[in-house]
C-alpha cells in the first residue's frame, strides 16, 4: 500500500502526457483524415426557382472537394432525385460526371400535381457520411389546371398542410448564443440572439438586455434587412443576474434568462477590419494552464499555436484565408474544446470574371463573358437566361456562392442565404451575426484525435453502384447474421457479378457503366423460406416524415376551379424496385401460424422431438405419434401432415431428425392448413433443411435506368411562351447552356432573341475554376 500513491501520480502523469501529445498531433491526424476520407459538396445550378407543368428543370451539377473546393475530378457518379410534398420519389436520374461536372434535366408532365417539391443530389461516396451534407433544394411547381381536377382527399390533405404551415408561422422561438460558447463574469462578452418562427423565418422583435433591477445593461446592435438577429456587448458583474426582454409582434412579450455565466473561464473574440481578423482570448483562470488554439477553414489548418498568458491576440490577414467559413477553436491540455467561434471571409474575385449584357434592336440580347484567366479545359461555367412579364421581379434565395460557401457548411436552416452575397461590402455585419448564431460540424476534432473514423460502404470507383436491401419478415425481424449470396447479370452479357448481404440485408454491385435503360437479372441464393420478406433496389432515403416543412414551402391548392370535373382517385402503385419474396419461394405454403428458426450448433435440442415438445403450442407427442387436435381416434388418424423439403415423412422419421440439419420449421393449424387440402385436415408441420435453403434461388428481372442521357436545350415550346401573357409569375427559360465554351482568350459572345411578351430578362452565370474559386454573376435587363 505504501507504493500506491507514487503509482497513482505516475499514472496521472502518463495520462496527462498522452493527452498533451494527442492534441499536439491534431494537425498531422487531421491531414491524414482529409486524405483518407475527403468529403464532397454538391451544387445544382437550376435554370430557375419555380416551374410550371410542361417545363423542364434544367440543371448543371458541380461536385467539389469539401475542404479545398477544387473540382472532384475522380468522382464519376451523381444520384439526383425529385420528391413531392409527401416525400414520395417522383423521378430519379444517375448523372455521369466528367472533371467534377455533369448535366441533366427533369421533365414535368402536365399531369404532375401542383405543390412543393424537393431536389436532392449526392454521390455514392457521400452516403458514407452524415446525411445532412447531402445537397437539397426546394422548388415550387404550379399546375394551373390542378384546381379543375383536384379530388376531395387531396383538398383535405392540402387544408391540413396549410393549417400546419400557418401554425408554424405563428409559433415563435428565441435562442441566445454567446460569442465563444462561454460567458464569464468580469470579462467583456458578446451575446447574440435569433428570433424566428417554427419555419425558420426571422421575425422583427424589440430586445433589451436587463439586470435584476430591470436596468438596461448593454448596447444593442442589429442590421438593417436582417430580421430577428441582434447582438449585445457587456461586462457581467459577479453575482448579478441578467435576462433579455423580447417584445414580439401582435403585442406578445417574454423574458428569457441569460444562463451559465461562470466565475472563471475563457472568452474568445473575433473582430473584423478591412484587411485582418483580430482574434483575441481573455481569461481570469488562476494559474497558467497551457491552451491550444487551432484556426482552420473546412478542416485545413492555417494556425496551430499554444499560449499560457492571461490575454492573447493575433491578427490574421484576410489574404491568407480562403473565402468561406473559418473556425477558431481553443483546447485545454486534455484535448477538450473549451471555446469556438465561426467567422466568414469575403475574398471576392470581382476582376477575374465579367458578364456584360446589352439589348439591341429586334429584341436581340447580347451577352459577353470575359474571363482571361479561365480556360475551357480547366474551368467550368453554366449560364441561364429567363424572361418574364413586366410585373415580375424575383431574387433567387440560393446561388452557387451561398450553396458552396455557406449552407453546405452550416447545420440547420439559413433563411434566404443568397441575400448575404448581394452587395457584399454592406453585408459583413449581417454575415458575422449569422456566424454568431450558427453551428458548424463538418470536422469533429474529438473524433479525429481518437481516430474514430467512419465506416466505408461505398468506395470511390469508376461507375455507379446498384445497391439494395433484402428485408426480413415481421416474424423473423432480423437475419441472425445470416447473409445471402446475390448475382447480377446485365442485359445478355456473359459477365456475372456476385456479392453478399450484410447482417441487416444490405447489398451492392459496384462499377456499372451502362447508359440508358438496361435489363438486370438478380439471383438470390441461400434463401430460407418465410425468412426474407422483400427485395428493394435503390432504397429511398427520404419519406414524408423526414421531409417536414421548411421556410421555402408555400401553401397548397384547396379550392376547386370553375371548370372542375370528377376524376377517379388514382391509387399509387408500389414501385417495381420493391418486390415481395415470400410468395415466390419454393416450398412456400402461405402464412404459417408459427415459425421456429433453429440456429446452427444449438445444443439445447437432441432431436426434433425436443423442438416440437418445447416450442410448438397445442401439440402433444405420445410415443412416436404427433397429435395436434385432441386424443387419437380409433378410426381415423389425428396426426398432422409432416413434410421435409416438400417430401412427406412419417412421425418416426420426423421426430428423429437432427435439429442440426434443420433451418426452420413452419406450423400450420386450422384454416391456414387448408392449402394442403384433405392432407392437412389435422394441420401440417413443414421442416426445411439447411441444404435445401442454400440451394433455393430466386430470379428477379428489372428494367433499370443507368446513366442518364441528358436532353439538349432548344427554344422552349410555344405553350411556355404563351404562359408569359397568361400568368404574372411565370418565368420562361429563353436560353440554357451547361457548358459555354470560352475561346483561347477566355471570351464568349451569346446572342439571343427574346420572345414577344418578355419584358424582364435575368441572366445568371455560375461556375468553379481550376483553383477552387467559385463565381456567380447576375445581370438583369428591361426590354
Amino acid at each position: 500500500m505504501r507504493n500506491s500513491a507514487p503509482l497513482l501520480i505516475l499514472a496521472l502523469l502518463v495520462s496527462f502526457l498522452s493527452q498533451s501529445q494527442n492534441i499536439e498531433s491534431l494537425a498531422d491526424k487531421t491531414e491524414r483524415y482529409l486524405e483518407r476520407y475527403p468529403q464532397q459538396k454538391v451544387y445544382l445550378h437550376l435554370d430557375k426557382d419555380e416551374y410550371f407543368t410542361g417545363d423542364n428543370i434544367w440543371f448543371k451539377a458541380y461536385v467539389i472537394n469539401a475542404h479545398n473546393h477544387l473540382p472532384d475530378t475522380a468522382e464519376t457518379t451523381l444520384f439526383t432525385e425529385l420528391f413531392d410534398t409527401k416525400g414520395l420519389l417522383v423521378k430519379k436520374e444517375i448523372i455521369r460526371l466528367e472533371r467534377g461536372n455533369g448535366k441533366g434535366d427533369f421533365s414535368l408532365p402536365d399531369s404532375i400535381a401542383e405543390g412543393n417539391y424537393l431536389i436532392r443530389a449526392y454521390t455514392p461516396w457521400m452516403l458514407n457520411f452524415d446525411e445532412s451534407y447531402i445537397y437539397s433544394r426546394n422548388i415550387f411547381v404550379q399546375n394551373p389546371e390542378s384546381k379543375n381536377y383536384i379530388n376531395r382527399r387531396t383538398r383535405s390533405e392540402n387544408r391540413r398542410f396549410n393549417r400546419e404551415l400557418e401554425n408554424m408561422r405563428e409559433e415563435y422561438s428565441f435562442e441566445i448564443f454567446s460569442e465563444s460558447g462561454n460567458l464569464v463574469y468580469g470579462l467583456k462578452n458578446r451575446i447574440a440572439y435569433h428570433a424566428s418562427n417554427s419555419l425558420g423565418e426571422g421575425i422583427v422583435v424589440d430586445a433589451k438586455l436587463i439586470n435584476s433591477a430591470g436596468t438596461v445593461s448593454a448596447t444593442h446592435e442589429s442590421v438593417n434587412g436582417l430580421k430577428g438577429k441582434g447582438v449585445f456587448e457587456f461586462v457581467p458583474e459577479r453575482d448579478e443576474r441578467y435576462s433579455i426582454v423580447v417584445d414580439y409582434p401582435k403585442g406578445r412579450n417574454r423574458s428569457y434568462p441569460v444562463r451559465n455565466i461562470s466565475n472563471e473561464g475563457y472568452v474568445l473574440r473575433v473582430d473584423e477590419t478591412d484587411d485582418v481578423f483580430r482574434i483575441s482570448v481573455n481569461n481570469n483562470v488562476p494559474g497558467s494552464d497551457k491552451i491550444y488554439m487551432v484556426l482552420h477553414t473546412r478542416g485545413i489548418i492555417h494556425k496551430f499555436t499554444t499560449f499560457d498568458d492571461k490575454n492573447y491576440s493575433f491578427d490574421m490577414n484576410k489574404s491568407e484565408l480562403p473565402q468561406g467559413i473559418s473556425v477558431v477553436s481553443l483546447f485545454d491540455s486534455n484535448a477538450k474544446v473549451i471555446s469556438e467561434r465561426l467567422f466568414f471571409n469575403f475574398a471576392g474575385y470581382e476582376n477575374d470574371l465579367s458578364l456584360t449584357t446589352v439589348s439591341g434592336p429586334n429584341r436581340i440580347i447580347e451577352i459577353q463573358i470575359n474571363s482571361p484567366y479561365h480556360l475551357s479545359d480547366t474551368s467550368s461555367f453554366s449560364i441561364s437566361v429567363t424572361g418574364a412579364g413586366p410585373e415580375f421581379r424575383s431574387e433567387s434565395k440560393e446561388n452557387i456562392l451561398s450553396g458552396l460557401y455557406l449552407t453546405s457548411d452550416l447545420t440547420g436552416i439559413t433563411e434566404n442565404p443568397a441575400w448575404y452575397f448581394r452587395e457584399i461590402d454592406s453585408k459583413r455585419k449581417a454575415m458575422d451575426l449569422l456566424m454568431l448564431t450558427s453551428s458548424w460540424e463538418r470536422i469533429q476534432f474529438d473524433k479525429i484525435l481518437n481516430e474514430e473514423y467512419p465506416g466505408i460502404t461505398f468506395r470511390r470507383l469508376d461507375g455507379f453502384p446498384l445497391f439494395g436491401n433484402i428485408e426480413p419478415t415481421e416474424e423473423s425481424k432480423e437475419f441472425d447474421r445470416y447473409s445471402f449470396e446475390l448475382t447480377l447479370q446485365v442485359d445478355d452479357e456473359m459477365l456475372v457479378r456476385s456479392t453478399r448481404t450484410n447482417r441487416v440485408g444490405d447489398f451492392k454491385f459496384d462499377s456499372l457503366k451502362v447508359h440508358g435503360e438496361f435489363n438486370a437479372r438478380i439471383t438470390i441464393l441461400g434463401l430460407q423460406s418465410s425468412k426474407p420478406g422483400y427485395i428493394e433496389l435503390f432504397p429511398e432515403k427520404l419519406d414524408g416524415s423526414e421531409l417536414g416543412i421548411n421556410l421555402n414551402f408555400k401553401e397548397l391548392l384547396q379550392n376547386r376551379g370553375s371548370n372542375w370535373v370528377r376524376i377517379p382517385t388514382e391509387l399509387r402503385r408500389p414501385t417495381d424496385r420493391r418486390r415481395k419474396i415470400r410468395d415466390n419461394l419454393p416450398y412456400h405454403y402461405g402464412s404459417a401460424d408459427q415459425v421456429i428458426y433453429l440456429r446452427e450448433n444449438d445444443e439445447r435440442y437432441r432431436s426434433m422431438r425436443d423442438v416440437l415438445s418445447t416450442r410448438v403450442s397445442g401439440l402433444s407427442i405420445e410415443g412416436n405419434s404427433i397429435i395436434m387436435r385432441g386424443p387419437s381416434s380409433l378410426i381415423m388418424s389425428n396426426q398432422p401432415l409432416l413434410l421435409v423439403d416438400g417430401q412427406r415423412y412419417n412421425s418416426f422419421q420426423f421426430l428423429n431428425l437432427s435439429p442440426v440439419e434443420i433451418s426452420h420449421v413452419e406450423v400450420f393449424k386450422g384454416t391456414s392448413a387448408s392449402i394442403f387440402g384433405i392432407r392437412g385436415a389435422n394441420g401440417a408441420i413443414v421442416a426445411h433443411t439447411r441444404r435445401s435453403s442454400i440451394q433455393q434461388e430466386l430470379i428477379f428481372e428489372y428494367i433499370i435506368s443507368g446513366y442518364y442521357f441528358p436532353k439538349d436545350f432548344s427554344e422552349a415550346k410555344e405553350a411556355g411562351v404563351d404562359n408569359i401573357s397568361k400568368y404574372e409569375n411565370y418565368r420562361h427559360t429563353i436560353y440554357w447552356n451547361a457548358y459555354p465554351e470560352l475561346d483561347e482568350n477566355g471570351r464568349k459572345t451569346i446572342s439571343i432573341q427574346a420572345p414577344e411578351g418578355v419584358k424582364v430578362v435575368d441572366i445568371i452565370l455560375e461556375g468553379v475554376d481550376q483553383m477552387g474559386r467559385i463565381f456567380h454573376r447576375h445581370s438583369q435587363l428591361e426590354l
